[in-house]
């Protein structure tokens, strides 16, 4: 405070403001001063109390008092929320990013992005989304947090009247809030386990059983398959079990499974690579048994490490990819460039995220404020790039779930 007191106190008089002068005028006025000395401290108690004024005045101001950019001249900042691990094993969705913000800033729009590492906890990850919510320098964020995360985050930028993008997993329960500002670039987990039943009833497989961890995303997917099978009245859920959690566990599982003659497992954990070690058991004991998965199997390490178990696994995405054609065309335009540069395959869910960014742009030169800019984000138009991106008006991608399998270590849309 000292520092600042005395660089201006070095201003000349004229730069203090009209308050000012009329109350050195009234301080003075009427009557002498006995010395000089005298005056200077006066003066330098006025000077010090006008600027001590005007630090408390704009002490308040920072960027969450200032609303976001909108319109034609806008620069947008994104806020990516998720943890360290969740950033690593998407790199395709920031590849995707990546290539989108390249071509904007060539034809003159300025996009960016921030990674907001919340170590993979979700008190941390609630609180960053508090401070990213009301900060003015956010446009807009997406999130890669998990659904039990996800669930008090939307709340947040609800309130905050601020736009939130889903790109990991979410529950209906979540989206069936109709929310105003929060986007699901996800199925949900029920819809997925709904799809994959109904992929079960289409192939004839009647006996299914489902292995998951106990948390509530992949009870939510369990639960959606055993509502849809139920429904069919051709495919049965015979057994349901919340584990096995370790390799002990397995042969009581497997017993069970085998005396009840399952034709394909549904395989859903939160540590995806347990879940992996539990198919490549699976595996070893019945190579033609069907493995039915969660979108949490793309993962090209994942692919890669487990290749062998992995082989013609489905798996109920939710990518938009409504044109094969386009997506082929956008594999053959950065595959190689993209492989030379950073040594990274790319994915459906790089054509998603290359999709998303496009379209957030289009919008927000477009839009005065949040609220306009979400209208249009879920107009009937929708985007049609690479993935033909539309949201309805809950929020959640339009398209009904599509199936991808894999084969030699890649993940292939099933026509």
């Amino acid at each position: 405070m000292l520092k600042i007191t005395q660089k201006f106190l070095r201003l000349p008089i004229e730069r203090v403001s009209a308050a000012g002068d009329i109350f050195l005028k009234n301080i003075f006025s009427g009557r002498e001063m006995e010395s000089e000395m005298k005056k200077n401290k006066i003066l330098g108690l006025v000077l010090v109390l006008i600027f001590s004024m005007t630090v408390f005045a704009g002490c308040g101001s920072s960027n969450k008092d200032t609303a976001p950019q909108y319109g034609e001249s806008a620069e947008i900042k994104m806020a990516v929320l998720g943890s360290a691990e969740q950033f690593e094993k998407r790199q395709d969705f920031f590849v995707g990013m990546d290539l989108a913000i390249k071509e904007l800033k060539e034809s003159g729009v300025i996009v960016t992005y921030e990674k907001i590492d919340d170590g993979k906890s979700r008190d941390n990850g609630v609180a960053l989304a508090k401070d990213v919510a009301k900060d003015g320098k956010y446009t807009l964020a997406f999130t890669l947090q998990n659904s039990d995360t996800v669930e008090s985050v939307a709340d947040i930028f609800e309130q905050a009247a601020k736009p939130l993008i889903i790109v990991n997993e979410v529950f209906d329960s979540t989206m069936n809030k109709n929310y105003s500002y929060v986007l699901a670039g996800v199925i949900s987990a029920e819809a997925a386990g709904k799809a994959l039943a109904k992929l079960c009833e289409s192939k004839g497989i009647k006996w299914v059983a489902t292995a998951h961890s106990s948390s509530q995303y992949e009870n939510m997917l369990a639960r959606g398959f055993n509502n849809a099978a139920t429904d069919s009245k051709s495919v049965y859920l015979l057994d349901s079990t919340a584990g096995p959690n370790r390799v002990s566990e397995f042969a009581t599982v497997w017993d069970r499974w085998n005396t009840l003659g399952v034709q394909a497992a549904l395989v859903s954990f939160d540590d995806p690579e347990w879940a992996c070690e539990l198919i490549q058991m699976i595996k070893s004991q019945n190579k033609n048994i069907l493995i039915l998965g969660d979108a949490q199997f793309n993962d090209l390490a994942l692919m890669n490490e487990y290749k062998d178990s992995l082989e013609g696994m489905i798996v109920a995405g939710s990518y938009g990819v409504a044109h094969e054609e386009k997506l082929q065309a956008f594999y053959n335009k950065y595959e190689k460039k993209v492989m030379d540069e950073i040594g990274l395959d790319i994915t459906s869910v790089t054509a998603q995220a290359y999709d998303f960014v496009h379209m957030i742009a289009q919008n927000v030169k477009k839009s005065g404020d949040a609220q306009e800019f979400m209208k249009h984000m879920k107009s009937t138009e929708g985007y049609p790039g690479v993935t033909d991106v539309k949201f309805n008006a809950k929020g959640q991608l339009e398209e009904d779930p599509n199936y991808w399998t894999v084969k030699n270590g890649q993940m292939y849309r099933m026509v």
